[in-house]
């Protein structure tokens, strides 16, 4: 009896007679697909599943467990014995490398296959280092060089369930990618989670279901009053907050004209104040009005300059650094101080600091 070929236009399956009772790999591949994604059947911390355990130095023991890849059913009955090489390259600093264990579907042999990725779990970059699309991981070893395993394995198990998949969520690129719309529980942060663009995100989101929803509805009605409210009061706030930043734009530069002692403003840099807020900027140069030497002036207790206009005054007493260069291009340094009242003293205490005809002045203060 020869069975009829499976149209090519469309194929449903199984059936008892006609092309629905011929059903290929790639058949059964395609429709199991549909029903579950690749991974190990159980959640972290299961005790059973593909959970592995250090024998001794060289060896680990898997324990039983189901899992499915890509569409193909794998169930581990009896506990397996697998032998890890812990010759090679690829050390840390700490001499160990991080190997990878996975379960791999081997189409070549039409089987299912333990795998050892050698350095294989980068933990720096938070990744899993899979060699095809056909394996899952099922734990990390830690391999110390020329010892061997001395630590118990790690679980790096992708998990799948009964239509939520659970992940660990401790390290994100350690998780498996999600499809779009994917429901997943995050099993360290206590949350469920979404596929969206390839990442898991939080669900947060509110879901109202027949019948069991209405107090989380109405409590939900009463935040949005409240929200409501508090948007009003928000508005009235920002509305304050745009006058007083109304009040802080910077005002205009006033010319300091109440010199003392023959000193003026320098030709091209004249002597201003502007005030911002409560802000007050100085900038310009100051000289003699001859053009004159005046370092001389700077010794001991200095020389009264100028005051500045009314509403520029300190709310007390402010001294500034300055340093300068000579005539003959030294370096010196002195002070500035400006009072309370208004008034600037400028102060070398040197009598020796070579000639200055002018001094190029910038300060900021805070007025009264």
């Amino acid at each position: 009896m020869s069975m009829p070929l499976p149209p090519t236009d469309a194929h449903g399956w199984p059936f008892a007679s006609g092309a629905g009772q011929v059903v290929t790999e790639h058949d059964w591949e395609t429709m199991a697909r549909t029903w579950q994604v690749s991974g190990v059947v159980g959640q972290p911390g299961d005790s059973v599943g593909l959970v592995a355990t250090r024998v001794n130095e060289t060896q680990i023991l898997i324990q039983p467990g189901v899992a499915t890849i890509n569409g193909h059913y794998y169930e581990l009955k009896l506990a397996h014995t697998f032998d890890i090489d812990i010759t090679g390259s690829g050390w840390g600093p700490d001499d160990i490398r991080h190997d990878l264990v996975t379960l791999r579907l081997d189409r070549a042999s039409d089987d299912f296959q333990f795998v050892q990725i050698k350095g294989g779990v980068d933990l720096t970059g938070g990744q899993l280092a899979l060699e095809t699309s056909e394996e899952i991981p099922v734990l990390q070893v830690d391999v110390t060089n020329g010892v061997g395993i001395a630590t118990e394995p790690v679980d790096r198990r992708w998990f799948i369930g009964r239509h939520v998949r659970p992940i660990s969520g401790a390290v994100p690129g350690m998780d498996p990618a999600p499809f779009d719309g994917e429901l997943g529980v995050d099993t360290t942060n206590n949350y469920l989670v979404v596929g969206s663009e390839g990442a898991w995100v939080p669900a947060s989101q509110v879901f109202a279901n027949d019948g069991g929803s209405g107090g989380a509805i109405a409590a939900l009605d009463v935040r949005v009053t409240t929200l409501e409210g508090q948007t009003s009061t928000l508005q009235t706030n920002l509305t304050s907050t745009q006058t007083t930043v109304t009040g802080l734009a910077a005002g205009s530069w006033t010319n300091i004209t109440n010199f003392a002692n023959s000193f003026a403003s320098a030709s091209g840099a004249t002597l201003a104040v502007r005030k911002q807020g409560v802000m007050v900027n100085l900038r310009g140069t100051m000289q003699k009005a001859n053009g004159s030497d005046f370092a001389s002036s700077l010794a001991g207790t200095g020389i009264f300059c100028f005051t500045l206009p009314a509403g520029f005054f300190p709310g007390q007493s402010t001294v500034f650094p300055i340093i300068g260069r000579t005539g003959a291009g030294a370096l010196f340094q002195a002070r500035m101080t400006i009072a309370s009242s208004g008034s600037m003293t400028l102060e070398s205490g040197s009598n020796t600091i070579g000639a200055v005809t002018a001094v190029s002045l910038s300060a900021s203060w805070m007025t009264a």
